[in-house]
């Protein structure tokens, strides 16, 4: 049985926590925060029960496919998805749950079965849908933890059965009964690092970019900059894009730091933006544009002709013009302005403290 441990003030410093897991990144920032810095155990679901249950709901947007369900939950080695983003369940060992392999840590994963016969101290729902099932888990299973709602979309909150907020999102008025902390999801610094390229890449990592109607004004604008700097190299990566899928974090980070601007444009909206943090931690000048950022984090880092190039502002004429005729120092300048600003919205370590006090006022 997996056992807690008492530190010497005679309090559980090693929580066991569960959260469902839907974004690999935002998983990997859970970790971070609750296994390396705070000492906690964190857990996520494997097995098609939580799914016949009516405890996982993410492949519902999906029709509940099957290739989706056994993506997430599927219990067999080496299976491939069938639109070629990563296995998810690469399973490294069993005893008392599923350790599976991952990068930069394995993932703790248990049944249904398995997460009856634990107790929990807290129980994280990422994904809106997963509010309800998840607080009928805690009543029916574990009377004795705490839920909490990881939120990382400006979608609406039921503070009616959310108490306790972690979000990365713009912080909002919220009742006075709820227990909040705004934070930011953390990533690995040591590889979104700063590094000048000398390289003409401007590159993309919008998930499903490439596969959208000819008609759709991003992958027009992507086309469009392709057409008008020949002596650029365009690439776009992501499900279903033109250069195919990066799944691993040690991979993508060498990318961007290779990469002389970042492309980022999400007509459909954009959650705390990994992508668009991991390049603004790397020092890159983004090509973006303002109105999908209203409202959302990132844009306090995106400011015209600074740290980016707003094609809302300019058009991609404009943009061409200022990528062509930027001087070398006017593009140093930009990069240390993204940096600058990075660090001064993001600091995981001052955010740890106040997640600390937020955890101790769990209700």
């Amino acid at each position: 049985m997996i056992q807690k441990q008492a530190d010497g003030a005679g309090f559980l410093n090693n929580m066991l926590i569960f959260s469902d897991f839907h974004h690999s990144s935002l998983y990997t920032s859970l970790q971070m925060l609750f296994e390396v810095r705070l000492n906690h155990q964190l857990f996520r679901p494997i097995g098609e029960e939580w799914f016949n249950k009516g405890y996982w709901k993410l492949a519902e947007p999906y029709k509940n496919n099957p290739d989706t369900i056994m993506q997430y939950l599927g219990i067999r080695d080496h299976y491939k998805p069938m639109d070629g983003t990563k296995p998810l369940n690469d399973i490294k060992e069993y005893n008392e749950y599923y350790l599976i392999k991952s990068f930069p840590y394995d993932h703790k994963a248990l049944t249904l079965k398995q997460f009856k016969d634990m107790k929990f101290d807290l129980i994280i729902a990422s994904y809106q849908p997963h509010i309800e099932p998840y607080l009928k888990l805690i009543q029916t299973y574990q009377p004795q933890a705490k839920f909490c709602h990881q939120q990382g979309n400006e979608w609406v909150v039921d503070f009616n059965k959310v108490k306790n907020l972690l979000a990365s999102v713009l912080p909002y008025n919220i009742p006075n009964d709820v227990n909040a902390c705004w934070y930011s999801q953390e990533f690995d610094l040591d590889i979104f690092k700063p590094e000048y390229s000398e390289k003409k890449i401007i590159r993309s990592f919008v998930n499903t970019l490439a596969t959208q109607s000819l008609f759709h004004r991003d992958w027009i604008d992507f086309l469009e900059l392709e057409k008008y700097l020949p002596e650029y190299k365009f690439e776009s990566y992501g499900a279903g894009c033109r250069e195919g899928v990066i799944n691993e974090q040690k991979e993508l980070a060498k990318l961007m730091r290779e990469s002389k601007y970042a492309l980022h444009l999400k007509n459909q909206g954009d959650g705390w933006g990994h992508v668009i943090f991991n390049f603004f931690s790397c020092g890159k000048p983004v090509i973006y544009r303002a109105s999908q950022y209203k409202n959302r984090l990132a844009s306090k880092l995106l400011i015209h002709r600074e740290t980016g190039i707003d094609l809302d502002q300019v058009g991609i004429t404009g943009a061409v013009n200022i990528i062509r005729n930027q001087s070398l120092s006017e593009y140093s300048k930009m990069c240390t302005n993204i940096t600058s600003l990075f660090k001064k919205y993001v600091d995981f370590d001052k955010e740890q403290k106040d997640i600390e006090v937020f955890l101790s006022k769990l209700k």
